[in-house]
Protein backbone atom coordinates (compact mmCIF):
# COMPACT_ATOMS: atom_id res chain seq x y z
CA UNK A 1 0.00 0.00 0.00
CA UNK A 2 2.62 2.43 0.80
CA UNK A 3 4.03 2.08 -2.52
CA UNK A 4 1.19 2.92 -4.26
CA UNK A 5 0.81 5.75 -2.13
CA UNK A 6 4.23 6.28 -3.17
CA UNK A 7 3.88 6.37 -6.88
CA UNK A 8 0.20 8.24 -6.92
CA UNK A 9 1.94 10.66 -5.21
CA UNK A 10 5.04 10.69 -7.33
CA UNK A 11 2.28 11.00 -10.68
CA UNK A 12 0.62 14.07 -8.93
CA UNK A 13 4.27 15.84 -8.64
CA UNK A 14 4.85 14.85 -12.37
CA UNK A 15 1.91 16.38 -13.75
CA UNK A 16 1.46 19.27 -11.15
CA UNK A 17 4.90 20.74 -13.06
CA UNK A 18 4.05 19.50 -16.08
CA UNK A 19 0.80 21.88 -16.21
CA UNK A 20 2.54 25.01 -16.44
CA UNK A 21 4.61 24.19 -18.97
CA UNK A 22 1.90 23.25 -21.32
CA UNK A 23 1.14 26.60 -23.64
CA UNK A 24 -2.01 27.57 -24.07
CA UNK A 25 -2.93 28.54 -28.19
CA UNK A 26 -5.28 31.02 -28.86
CA UNK A 27 -6.41 30.63 -32.59
CA UNK A 28 -5.53 33.77 -34.73
CA UNK A 29 -8.06 36.35 -35.50
CA UNK A 30 -7.84 37.77 -38.71
CA UNK A 31 -9.86 40.69 -39.20
CA UNK A 32 -11.28 42.47 -42.70
CA UNK A 33 -12.70 46.04 -43.01
CA UNK A 34 -13.39 48.56 -45.32
CA UNK A 35 -15.92 50.96 -46.75
CA UNK A 36 -19.29 50.48 -49.34
CA UNK A 37 -20.23 53.73 -51.28
CA UNK A 38 -22.14 54.04 -54.07
CA UNK A 39 -20.63 53.67 -57.20
CA UNK A 40 -22.21 56.98 -58.95
CA UNK A 41 -22.42 59.27 -56.36
CA UNK A 42 -19.32 57.83 -54.08
CA UNK A 43 -21.29 58.55 -50.70
CA UNK A 44 -21.36 55.73 -48.54
CA UNK A 45 -24.20 53.15 -48.08
CA UNK A 46 -25.98 53.20 -44.21
CA UNK A 47 -27.35 49.36 -43.48
CA UNK A 48 -25.39 47.17 -46.05
CA UNK A 49 -24.85 43.87 -45.32
CA UNK A 50 -22.35 41.68 -45.17
CA UNK A 51 -22.17 37.76 -45.54
CA UNK A 52 -19.00 35.96 -45.21
CA UNK A 53 -18.33 32.82 -46.38
CA UNK A 54 -18.78 30.12 -43.50
CA UNK A 55 -17.96 27.35 -45.32
CA UNK A 56 -21.08 25.13 -44.76
CA UNK A 57 -21.29 26.58 -41.14
CA UNK A 58 -24.22 29.07 -39.93
CA UNK A 59 -24.45 32.67 -41.94
CA UNK A 60 -22.93 35.23 -40.80
CA UNK A 61 -24.14 39.14 -41.91
CA UNK A 62 -22.62 42.21 -40.75
CA UNK A 63 -24.25 45.56 -41.40
CA UNK A 64 -22.38 49.23 -42.53
CA UNK A 65 -22.18 52.13 -40.12
CA UNK A 66 -23.55 55.33 -41.22
CA UNK A 67 -20.28 55.75 -42.81
CA UNK A 68 -20.59 52.59 -44.77
CA UNK A 69 -18.24 51.43 -42.42
CA UNK A 70 -17.87 47.53 -41.37
CA UNK A 71 -15.32 45.26 -40.01
CA UNK A 72 -16.02 41.46 -39.16
CA UNK A 73 -13.48 39.07 -37.33
CA UNK A 74 -12.97 35.29 -37.83
CA UNK A 75 -10.54 32.88 -36.18
CA UNK A 76 -10.95 30.72 -39.53
CA UNK A 77 -9.27 32.76 -42.33
CA UNK A 78 -5.43 32.94 -41.70
CA UNK A 79 -4.19 32.66 -45.22
CA UNK A 80 -7.48 31.09 -46.80
CA UNK A 81 -8.89 32.88 -49.64
CA UNK A 82 -12.28 33.61 -48.87
CA UNK A 83 -14.94 36.02 -50.28
CA UNK A 84 -17.65 38.42 -48.67
CA UNK A 85 -20.96 39.00 -50.17
CA UNK A 86 -22.04 42.78 -50.36
CA UNK A 87 -25.59 44.16 -50.72
CA UNK A 88 -28.37 46.55 -50.17
CA UNK A 89 -31.97 47.16 -51.21
CA UNK A 90 -32.01 48.70 -54.78
CA UNK A 91 -28.36 48.13 -55.28
CA UNK A 92 -26.62 45.17 -57.29
CA UNK A 93 -24.85 42.07 -54.91
CA UNK A 94 -21.41 42.01 -54.91
CA UNK A 95 -19.04 39.44 -54.16
CA UNK A 96 -15.00 40.13 -53.39
CA UNK A 97 -12.32 37.17 -52.66
CA UNK A 98 -9.67 37.82 -50.56
CA UNK A 99 -6.81 36.08 -47.99
CA UNK A 100 -6.00 37.86 -44.77
CA UNK A 101 -3.15 36.45 -42.81
CA UNK A 102 -3.20 36.88 -39.14
CA UNK A 103 -2.44 39.02 -37.13
CA UNK A 104 -3.07 41.53 -40.61
CA UNK A 105 -6.02 42.83 -41.26
CA UNK A 106 -7.32 42.64 -45.13
CA UNK A 107 -9.09 45.90 -46.49
CA UNK A 108 -12.11 44.84 -48.76
CA UNK A 109 -13.66 47.78 -49.80
CA UNK A 110 -17.20 47.56 -51.94
CA UNK A 111 -18.71 50.21 -54.40
CA UNK A 112 -22.38 48.79 -55.34
CA UNK A 113 -23.48 49.74 -58.34
CA UNK A 114 -27.71 50.87 -58.66
CA UNK A 115 -30.30 48.75 -60.14
CA UNK A 116 -31.27 50.24 -63.49
CA UNK A 117 -27.88 52.60 -63.73
CA UNK A 118 -26.12 49.74 -66.12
Amino acid sequence: MKKFIFIVAIALVFLISCKDKVEKVEPPLCLVKGVVTDSLSRMPIDSAWLDRETGGLTPYRTYTDSLGRYMVGSVEWPGKQRYLLCGKQDYLTQKKWFIATSPDTAIVNFELVPKGAR
